[in-house]
């Protein structure tokens, strides 16, 4: 149970930290990878274990840049460890380690036109661990006590946008902690080559808000004044009666 708090926990705090980007500015995808790892102890190493991953990315664009915060859910079947020996009656005993791990990778990334660098921490947390030791035709399977309950690992990694949709990447991540508990010197190395496909994009860039313009430019327009109606065209004045008589008079002389 423990590695699994320890696993909840660390999710939590990955997702408080984006806590203030909106759904809409995500980009949202998947990604299958193949996964090489190997345990390395003063120049020694066990083996190349060959696993996978799989896993859901979110990606965080951040305004106005070429950067992007990468966050990743992730599950991880890996054998790191292999251990070879041959006992003094000349049989070969293999010791293996097969583990199944939950993962958060967490990672800047640089774009650069189709291409991009990344770099971060990964966290993983060791859910389930199985040492099978083969002596000739004989199996048997152990309990593991003395390995760690979570490891944590400096990510490095380049990438190369296929398209809008698709990506393709390699990752290497070396261990930081012991891998072991009961002996110092042990570290987790790994590598990956991955395919990621986006199946949900964010609207782009966040606009950016309009700034207030100018007093001395942003004036109000002054309002249009009223225009007056047309006044009505007074009707003429009938003629008065002195007017018609001095009429008559005038026709009188002419006749």
């Amino acid at each position: 149970m423990k590695p699994i708090r320890t696993l909840a926990t660390l999710m939590c705090l990955a997702m408080l930290t984006h806590a203030d980007f909106s759904v809409k500015d995500i980009d949202w995808g998947a990604r299958l990878a193949y996964n090489g790892s190997t345990v390395i102890c003063e120049g020694l190493n066990y083996g190349l274990g060959h696993g996978g991953e799989a896993g859901i990315i979110a990606n965080f664009p951040i305004p106005n840049t070429s950067l992007e915060i990468s966050l990743m859910l992730n599950g991880i079947y890996r054998q790191p460890y292999t251990k070879e020996i041959i006992d003094p009656n000349s049989v070969f005993i293999t010791s293996k380690l097969t583990e199944y791990v939950g993962s958060i990778p967490i990672m800047l990334k640089y774009n650069i036109s189709d291409f991009y660098v990344q770099a971060g921490l990964q966290i993983d947390a060791p859910l389930k661990i199985e040492q099978k030791t083969t002596k000739g035709v004989e199996e048997t399977y152990e309990e593991v006590f003395w390995r760690s309950d979570r490891d944590l690992g400096i990510a490095l990694g380049l990438g190369w946008n296929i398209n809008k949709n698709i990506s393709l990447d390699i990752k290497a991540v070396a261990g930081a902690l012991e891998y072991r508990n009961d002996i110092g010197g042990y570290k987790l190395i790994q590598g990956s080559l991955g395919l990621s496909y986006f199946f949900l994009k964010s609207d782009g860039q966040k606009k950016e808000e309009a700034a207030p313009a100018p007093k001395s430019v942003a004036k109000e327009a002054e309002a249009p004044k009223e225009v007056e109606p047309a006044k009505e065209a007074e009707p003429a004045k009938k003629p008065t009666e002195s007017t018609e008589a001095e009429e008559k008079l005038e026709e009188a002389a002419n006749e």
